[in-house]
């Protein structure tokens, strides 16, 4: 590795994952690579401050830093980070279950005023006060992720309102009240990620898709409360090309499909857990010649008639991708698989 590194002093990028690496491997970026400005040390448990330090020492022009599940750093590392990469925008944090309200006081302190991603997902360790001091603070976000964390609706009522991408997943202490008025307040968004938000309600999603006319992913699964009254306004989102309803067993197949009818662009559709048919499955067929990947996981209700409808869809337009584990058809696999078209990508169990 020392070679490696040696022979490309100007290397800018480097993703590394692994839970084993030794401390001077890291000290090897710090001596060989000064010019990054974007590194990955995803899953680094043996990341100490003191590594974080000297690498940054050695990098001042780190733009984009990721410490995901590196779950030996501090807030005092974090700290040191803040004052030496200066230029430091995209920061992730994901599954610091240990960081605590020091942590948010750093991002707060020294970083919030040029981060434009910042992902704390599962930082559960820091308080809510601290995060909506820190979130204040945040004001050229477009990128972020808070999920599992302490998050209520003061918190998201304080986020920036240039963010695109913003995933709530899990964030149980956010009400509809709250979710309606994040996405009035946040109206560039692209991509919403509300899975788990059991208590989402019909209203909100009227509001959700009256104030974000750019959403072009959506995953809302297992919001059980919404029905088609919540869903059909969805209608109107024509950009969707990514929506997840996984687990929304109010829903049916008609409405579903007159969603993706309205979407020109849809690609990825995800229906697994829910109580659509064969009779809906087919009327997403006819609505949705245009989806390249497709998720019926676990729809006790579906055929074979789902799969080989599916199938006819495969040969004549783009669906490439079916997803039906967990589904109990009377046909064997290889019979099922034989029905698709030569290079499908499927998943039967």
């Amino acid at each position: 590795m020392r070679a490696l590194l040696s022979d490309a002093p100007d290397i800018r990028t480097l993703l590394l994952r692994n839970d084993n690496v030794p401390s001077y491997f890291l000290r090897l970026i710090a001596q060989f690579c000064p010019r990054l400005t974007s590194l990955s040390l995803a899953c680094f448990s043996l990341l100490a401050d003191a590594d974080l330090s000297l690498i940054a020492g050695s990098c001042p022009d780190l733009q984009r830093l990721a410490l995901d599940r590196c779950v030996s750093i501090t807030s005092a590392g974090l700290a040191v980070v803040a004052a030496r990469c200066s230029r430091l925008e995209d920061f992730g944090l994901s599954d610091h279950y240990f960081l605590d309200d020091a942590a948010a006081h750093v991002i707060r302190a020294r970083l919030a005023p040029r981060l434009r991603t910042l992902d704390l997902g599962g930082c559960v360790g820091i308080g809510r006060a601290a995060l909506l001091g820190a979130l204040r603070s945040c004001t050229l976000l477009e990128r972020l992720t808070l999920d599992g964390c302490n998050v209520t609706d003061d918190t998201v009522a304080a986020v920036s309102p240039q963010l695109r991408v913003l995933s709530l997943k899990r964030c149980i202490g956010v009400s509809p009240v709250g979710l309606a008025a994040v996405s009035r307040r946040c109206r560039w968004l692209t991509d919403l990620n509300i899975f788990g938000l059991r208590a989402t309600t019909d209203a909100a999603i009227a509001s959700l898709a009256r104030s974000c006319p750019l959403l072009e992913a959506l995953d809302m699964s297992w919001c059980l409360a919404v029905t088609d009254v919540g869903l059909g306004w969805l209608e109107g989102c024509r950009r969707l090309r990514r929506l997840l309803l996984s687990g929304c067993d109010k829903l049916s197949g008609s409405t579903i499909a007159n969603v993706v009818a309205g979407t020109p662009g849809m690609a990825y559709l995800d229906i697994s857990w829910t109580t659509v048919d064969d009779r809906g499955v087919d009327r997403l067929a006819n609505a949705a010649p245009q989806l390249g990947t497709m998720h019926i996981n676990w729809c006790r209700f579906v055929t074979n008639d789902t799969v080989y409808r599916l199938a006819q869809l495969a040969h004549s337009h783009r669906l490439r991708t079916l997803f039906a584990v967990g589904c109990h058809f009377e046909d064997n696999q290889p019979a099922l698989r034989a029905a698709f078209p030569a290079g499908s990508v499927l998943y039967f169990q």
